[in-house]
């Protein structure tokens, strides 16, 4: 962590405590556990990612004919791949179900630069589309949490957040306790978007948190996924949202803190 008094960052040289690629595919995964077998065939995969989970939720159902009881159905929703540095998980893969949809996300806990991550978010989901190639991607998204923290009733608003900024109610330095969120639809660059913002402040075991989320998704035409991932237009969508994000943080952040996390000099 890097400090400025009782401000203390995530990392001690920027405050990204996730970062996530998502693809949303029809149709929805049709058998999740498959892809264990990835893994069994050895590289590249097995030199990635470490081990796979099966992902179930549970349908709760009622027996009619017997009065109150009920039994659960699991059922087979997903997978996780894990990759592990240290002991510690890194990143992960998930595939998903959800209504009608499957989702695939590519997580970092461990982020050690954007050219870095997001290459290695690429490869992993050309090394699944070469695996099952039926997917046509409807949606393609980034998500980073941004993390900060104070002391024990040493929160500072000011300390952290900019007056003056586009992005913040004047209120969000009255409080603190807070739940704000922003959505909004966007064009710029020719290309056309939703954004995400999601601040908490919070007091967690000591100290108080404070959460920045933000959030690009891109709705689009089905294209097929083995496609998508080797379009030159992908690169740059991914790489629109990481300078978004951080000219987002520069615009909400007190400048100090900007260039404390290497957003500015």
């Amino acid at each position: 962590m890097a400090n400025i008094g009782h401000l203390y960052t995530y990392k001690e040289t920027h405050s990204i405590k996730e970062a996530v690629i998502s693809f949303t595919v029809t149709p929805q995964i049709q058998n999740p556990a498959s892809y264990q077998k990835l893994l069994e065939e050895g590289e590249p995969m097995a030199s990635m990612y470490q081990r796979f989970e099966p992902v179930k939720t549970v349908e709760v159902q009622m027996n009619m004919n017997t009065l109150g009881s009920q039994y659960n159905v699991k059922h087979d929703s997903g997978f996780k791949m894990i990759s592990f540095k240290n002991g510690n998980a890194t990143d992960v893969i998930q595939g998903l179900n959800q209504p009608n949809v499957g989702i695939f996300t590519f997580n970092t806990v461990n982020y050690d630069g954007w050219q870095q991550f997001s290459s290695r978010a690429i490869d992993s989901a050309t090394h699944l589309v070469d695996f099952d190639a039926k997917y046509q991607v409807r949606s393609f998204n980034v998500l980073f949490i941004d993390e900060f923290y104070f002391e024990a009733n040493a929160y500072k608003p000011d300390e952290l957040f900019a007056r003056g900024s586009k992005n913040l109610p004047e209120g969000i330095f009255d409080s603190s306790v807070i739940d704000y969120n922003l959505v909004m639809q966007k064009e710029k660059d020719k290309k056309y978007y939703q954004e995400e913002m999601s601040i908490k402040v919070f007091d967690e075991a000591g100290k108080k948190t404070i959460r920045i989320i933000g959030n690009i998704t891109f709705n689009i035409d089905p294209v097929p996924f083995a496609q998508l991932l080797k379009m030159p237009e992908l690169r740059g969508h991914l790489d629109f949202v990481h300078n978004e994000n951080k000219s987002n943080l520069i615009d909400i952040l007190n400048p100090k803190i900007s260039t404390l996390i290497g957003l500015q000099s």
